[in-house]
């Protein structure tokens, strides 16, 4: 990051989103998505994302060498490595896939543009920072308790995986994607995937998304809700909940939404209008051991 201490106030500004350098009284140090620090490192960093990185080198204790030598290399008052007095950088305008930057495997992309939010090529989620997800994030031991005598699956639209759990025991586990916007499903086109307990009520060989498990949103907590707030009226609630407490598919077509699937034809990104989107390699696996009643936790 050339020119690192000008624009010291601009990156404590960021510091909670993409950007990590830390100053103190003995100097500057550089933190990882874990909260480590590097160490006896030289590492590329672009630290104002600007497409260029400067190579930095970091000592035992964490801190980059400024106004130093280091094997060779010089190293200017804010740290970056000169060479012949010009500021060496790494031009990550025209580079596509994983490399090292920032202390971090990043994958990149398109005017050196770090991916965020979405799947990539090799079918692992990057958040907001661009950082893996390598965690599901959901917790085993309630998994295998909730599935000690049953099937599940669970998404975790957080960390966007989606597992089956079976007799206590996790099966399978899958990257997927969900709803374009954030949050819990409320009304008909908000384009949110729904938060909660459910089940499969049918599953759909015919999907034009390669193959579908449909969920019995809305759920009776749902008609509750609908009909406090005028969404619904009193006779399409007594439908949703007749229906869900036998087990069977809810009236879809109220202004609560509905036909909310786990289907193939994933996109990379989240954009579907409320449903689970897999990979067709993978919907495939989960249908075949899917039945009509499987329990469905899906989690914020």
């Amino acid at each position: 990051m050339a020119g690192m201490l000008a624009i010291a106030g601009a990156l404590l500004l960021q510091i909670q989103t993409f950007a990590y350098w830390i100053e103190d009284e003995t100097g500057w140090k550089f933190m990882r998505s874990d909260g480590s620090y590097i160490e006896e490192s030289f590492e590329w960093i672009d630290g104002n994302f600007d497409g260029f990185a400067e190579m930095y080198y970091f000592d035992a204790d964490g801190y980059c060498l400024q106004n130093k030598m280091k094997n060779g290399r010089t190293f200017n008052a804010d740290g970056a490595w000169v060479y012949r007095g010009k500021i060496q950088s790494w031009d990550l305008r025209n580079l596509t896939g994983w490399y090292c930057l920032n202390g971090e495997e990043m994958y990149l992309e398109n005017e050196g543009n770090i991916w965020r939010e979405r799947i990539t090529p090799d079918n692992i989620y990057v958040d907001t920072n661009g950082w893996k997800v390598l965690n599901s994030g959901i917790d085993e031991a309630m998994m295998a308790e909730k599935s000690k005598d049953c099937r599940y699956i669970v998404i975790n639209k957080s960390s966007h995986y989606l597992e089956r759990w079976e007799n206590g025991e996790k099966t399978h586990s899958f990257i997927i994607s969900s709803g374009y916007a954030k949050g819990d499903k409320a009304e008909s086109g908000d384009m949110k995937t729904p938060e909660g307990e459910f089940y499969v009520c049918y599953k759909v060989p015919w999907s034009s998304y390669h193959l579908g498990l449909a969920l019995n949103y809305p759920t009776i907590e749902d008609a509750e809700r609908g009909l406090a707030a005028g969404l619904i009226t009193e006779k399409e609630h007594d439908s949703i909940v007749r229906a869900n407490e036998r087990g069977l598919t809810p009236n879809f077509n109220t202004r609560l939404g509905g036909y909310i699937e786990i289907h193939g034809n994933r996109q990379i990104v989240n954009a579907s209008q409320g449903c689970i989107g897999m990979r067709n390699e993978d919907v495939e696996i989960l249908y075949a051991v899917t039945s009509v009643g499987d329990k469905v936790l899906i989690l914020p």
